[in-house]
């Protein structure tokens, strides 16, 4: 005896992150939207779905911000909280069904509540030819009492005072 079966074979939509890269991390430099007082962070990526399907963003799981695909990709501003190994979510819906896409970022835009006041070079640099220099410090905290990410060092002939200034530097 034999007994009819089907298979239907569901091809769901392909969905991909391509910024940020997975493992970055945001400063305040990677703020999109400065007009508003939180951090928003610029997603974009591809799909093959059609143009006009929603895509909905998160970073972090925080509130969605919705977009739609045009020729195969989209790209939205989306609010991002602070902290590290945050996903960031793209899902996007077409007529076969829905798909996603996750990479994770660390997000830390606020400054430090202190100067760094115990810095010190080493007496001699590490190596003259390439001039790598080593320093010492205490680490401080940041505005929301987190410890710092990362820190990123800049050289100019007089203090940095401005965004602008360390732009330059």
């Amino acid at each position: 005896r034999t007994t009819a079966c089907s298979v239907q074979v569901v091809d769901l939509p392909v969905v991909a992150i391509t910024t940020p890269a997975s493992g970055a991390l945001l400063s305040a430099t990677a703020d999109c939207d400065t007009g508003t007082p939180t951090m928003d962070v610029r997603v974009s990526g591809t799909t093959d779905a059609a143009d006009g399907s929603a895509v909905n963003i998160t970073v972090g799981g925080g509130t969605a911000s919705m977009t739609m695909v045009a020729s195969g990709a989209f790209t939205a501003c989306v609010a991002a909280p602070e902290g590290t190994n945050l996903p960031v979510r793209a899902e996007v819906t077409d007529t076969r069904g829905t798909a996603s896409a996750t990479v994770n970022v660390s997000v830390d835009s606020q400054p430090p509540t202190l100067p760094i006041g115990d810095l010190a070079v080493d007496a001699a640099p590490v190596n003259l030819r390439d001039g790598t220099v080593r320093f010492r410090w205490t680490a401080v905290s940041d505005t929301g009492g987190g410890a710092l990410a990362s820190y990123e060092l800049r050289c100019a002939s007089a203090a940095i005072t401005t965004e602008g200034q360390w732009t330059a530097a």
